[in-house]
């Protein structure tokens, strides 16, 4: 098992990924924090939150085809390419954006990182069915994971800090039989 680890986290670096932990599927440790937050209204207008709190809370209920998803590989991918010119920076003419938007749409970057690694994984296990990937567009509370596989902790701008990256992190979850 260590050895399909290791050619896991190996793989997923030479596709583009920067952290590679893997963590078994159980209960998300922030659910009941994650429901009071709800219930005081604080998701505005995004209704989609509070759908699928089920799969949320727990989410070896997002069963894939077959047997239950067992381990959960948890990525963080470094999105800090550059900062902005100073004289872009300081330009009153000129809007600023998040840094993540100055580039590609990073779903469509990092999910066929997600199903190539998915295809890697079942060339070396042999197993058929195909596994759950998500880039934040499923019922996961994806910092949860991340906090729970290594990858940083969650700091009061609601991101995930890498002690040395920072919070210059997208996430994505692949979910394996």
């Amino acid at each position: 098992m260590a050895d399909l680890t290791s050619l896991i986290k190996r793989e997923s670096r030479r596709l583009g990924s920067d952290l590679c932990r893997i963590v078994p599927v159980a209960q998300a440790a922030h659910w009941d924090f994650f429901q009071r937050w709800l219930a005081l209204g604080h998701a505005g207008e995004m209704g989609y939150l509070a759908r699928n709190g089920d799969k949320r809370a727990n989410p070896a209920l997002l069963a894939g085809a077959g047997e239950p998803f067992r381990s959960m590989i948890v990525l963080g991918i470094d999105y800090h390419q550059f900062d902005l010119p100073v004289a872009w920076r300081d330009d009153p003419s000129r809007g600023i954006i998040a840094s993540y938007a100055w580039g590609d749409d990073y779903h469509e970057i990092i999910r066929p990182l997600l199903y190539e690694l998915d295809g890697f994984i079942r060339g070396q296990t042999g197993r058929t069915t195909l596994g759950k990937g998500l880039v934040d567009t499923g019922p996961v509370l994806e910092r949860d994971w991340a906090m729970r596989a290594g990858l940083g902790f969650t700091g009061k701008n609601c991101c995930t800090i890498h002690p040395e990256r920072g919070s210059w992190l997208f996430l994505a979850v692949l979910f394996v039989t």
